[in-house]
């Protein structure tokens, strides 16, 4: 009987004891703050505005239709600046009457009519008459080549291509120079020469010749000098 009781004793002990401890247990991890995850910080992207040099240039460069202002009489008729660009393009024809353009070339914008052939587009300025542009009349590669080797003033030409992006012809010479010439305009717009001409052969020539003439001297000086001593013994 006093076994009993005392096992019961110890049993009522432990189960006191685990409840107590249980009941620790959930008051510790009831008290201590929940973590919310903090949100990443949100970062605004500007989206940067396109820059002139990554504006594609044929874009940049495309004259602009303009409507004339009542009452505004340009000097040079649309008739004329077909006539101007006709007598500019032997053998050409019109593909559709002249039109007045905002033209951006080097000297700013200019109103000009845009005359459009079958060999090509002519800008020609609406005031003096002048043509500002003929993108109908292109050089030709054995033309490119020529203009090269002239502005080069010589050399051995290895390659010439054209690059229909930028409209011009890359000439490339033998010893790494290279030389740009424009199709339309067929002016060098470019050059990186690796050598100036050689002007070693006339510098040697006249050297020799000099060398010549001071040998001719000095024999005659001793010829001189044998026809004293003849005369005086």
């Amino acid at each position: 009987m006093m076994n009993q009781r005392t096992l019961l004793s110890i049993a009522a002990a432990l189960t006191a004891f685990v409840l107590v401890f249980v009941g620790g247990l959930a008051a510790f991890f009831t008290q201590q703050p929940t973590l919310t995850p903090k949100a990443a910080p949100t970062v605004a992207i500007q989206q940067a505005a396109p820059s002139a040099a990554s504006t594609p240039l044929s874009a940049a460069n495309t004259p602009q239709p303009i409507t004339p202002i009542a009452g505004t009489v340009y000097k040079v008729t649309a008739k004329q600046a077909g006539d101007t660009a006709l007598s500019a393009v032997a053998g050409s024809k019109l593909s559709r009457d002249p039109e007045l353009v905002n033209f951006q070339g080097p000297a700013g914008t200019t109103v000009a009519y845009e005359v459009q052939l079958d060999k090509g587009s002519v800008y020609v300025d609406a005031t003096s008459g002048a043509i500002l542009q003929n993108n109908a009349v292109k050089i030709t590669q054995e033309q490119a080549q020529q203009i090269a080797v002239t502005y080069a003033k010589g050399g051995t030409v290895s390659s010439v291509t054209l690059d229909q992006q930028q409209g011009t012809y890359n000439v490339k010479f033998a010893d790494g120079s290279v030389v740009n010439v424009s199709e339309t305009t067929g002016q060098v717009v470019y050059a990186q020469m690796k050598s100036a001409p050689a002007q070693g052969g006339d510098k040697e020539g006249d050297d020799k010749e000099d060398g010549e003439r001071e040998g001719g001297k000095r024999e005659g000086g001793k010829r001189e000098g044998g026809e004293r001593e003849g005369e005086d013994d």
